[in-house]
């Protein structure tokens, strides 16, 4: 058996960068409150074990999310959209 350094190499599913951004902003009316909010995370390459291997990375990636909520005045019911 031949040994293998894996001295150097990142650690299993550590990506180099990551990024997660959120906000929400609340618009209150008479009828009552709407809150929009968003999500946005990134992720960069990361492997799936101690070997740095091209078959080994699974690719980086990004997501959006969004949502809104609405409570209206007298509160006897709110909506909710993710």
């Amino acid at each position: 058996m031949r040994e293998v350094s894996v001295e150097g190499n990142r650690l299993p599913q550590a990506p180099e960068h990551k990024v997660a951004l959120n906000g929400a902003y609340t618009f209150d009316t008479d009828a009552g409150s709407l809150t929009l909010g968003a999500t946005y995370l990134y992720r960069s390459e990361a492997y799936a074990n101690v070997f740095t291997r091209t078959y080994n990375a699974a690719p980086s990636w990004d997501q959006v999310d969004l949502r809104a909520f609405w409570q209206p005045t007298g509160g006897k019911y709110t909506v909710s959209l993710r």
